[in-house]
């Protein structure tokens, strides 16, 4: 198994096999970048082709998208789909991107979910995804038979509205629709709802740690007054207790003296 190079991509489109609807410049070294056709949003098909230029694909929100190219693949080469970087950079996640069986004829449908916080506008014929090709080393016993007549624009239309009709009925079309918060599906309005609701309860929260630490610091302010009163208290009292014997010795001296000069006079006479 190889894998096809620019120049052997272009031989087979020229050859009319391989792809169909192409465009040159979107041949590269080892690939083909496909580019996006019609486009299903929110369960509304939004065709490009003259119809609408380009889709605004919201964030949270699904996107069917058939590509502009249709694959005509022999039944000894298959393929591999996959997102461009620089789509998927920007949050543009590919759900089912894989392989292509050899025999695969019709375009190819990819779901895709925006997950990046703004919107994302996809162009009608926007190189969207990268096509790799390689060849078998013999044919295939079993290639994919479930096809359309390509190049019938009739039968194009019919394979893109059953694919639709199978991604309605087992697809969302935004992933607020599916998101759980205790029962099976909430809406967008109740999603926003409980996101104000946590908002109060964490603002509530918020206001409860401040009013305590508040409440803290006061009753510390209160413990630390009444030490600083009884600190003095101690000093004062402290202090008397050192002039006490001090202001006795001073009356027994008072007295000692009176003594002495009530003495004195007494022998004089």
């Amino acid at each position: 198994m190889s894998l096809l190079t620019d120049s052997e991509i272009r031989t087979l489109i020229s050859s009319k096999t391989l792809l169909h609807n192409t465009a040159a410049d979107s041949i590269q070294a080892a690939s083909y970048d496909l580019r996006a056709g019609t486009f299903y949003i929110s369960h509304q098909e939004l065709k490009g082709n003259g119809q609408r230029s380009s889709v605004i694909v919201k964030p949270g929100e699904m996107i069917t998208i058939h590509t502009v190219e249709e694959f005509d693949l022999p039944n000894d080469i298959g393929a591999y789909v996959f997102p461009m970087n620089r789509l998927s950079s920007k949050g543009f996640l590919v759900i089912n991107p894989g392989h292509i069986d050899p025999g695969f004829k019709g375009p190819v449908t990819v779901v895709a979910l925006n997950i990046n916080k703004n919107p994302i506008t996809i162009s009608y014929e926007q190189p969207i995804f990268t096509a790799t090709f390689h060849s078998l080393t013999k044919q295939s016993e079993k290639p994919y038979s479930s096809n359309y007549a390509i190049r019938d624009q009739a039968s194009r239309i019919k394979k893109e509205q059953e694919m639709q009709q199978l991604v309605n009925g087992s697809s969302i079309g935004s992933i607020s629709d599916v998101v759980d918060f205790g029962g099976k599906y909430v809406s967008e309005t109740r999603a926003n709802e409980i996101f104000r609701s946590h908002w109060m309860t964490t603002s509530i929260f918020a206001l409860t740690i401040i009013s305590t630490i508040l409440a803290g610091i006061s009753i510390y302010s209160s413990f630390a007054g009444i030490a600083k009163d009884s600190t003095e208290l101690q000093i004062t009292k402290l202090k008397m207790e050192q002039i006490q014997p001090i202001q006795d010795r001073l009356k027994e001296l008072e007295k000692d003296a009176s003594k002495e000069k009530t003495s004195s006079n007494t022998r004089l006479r």
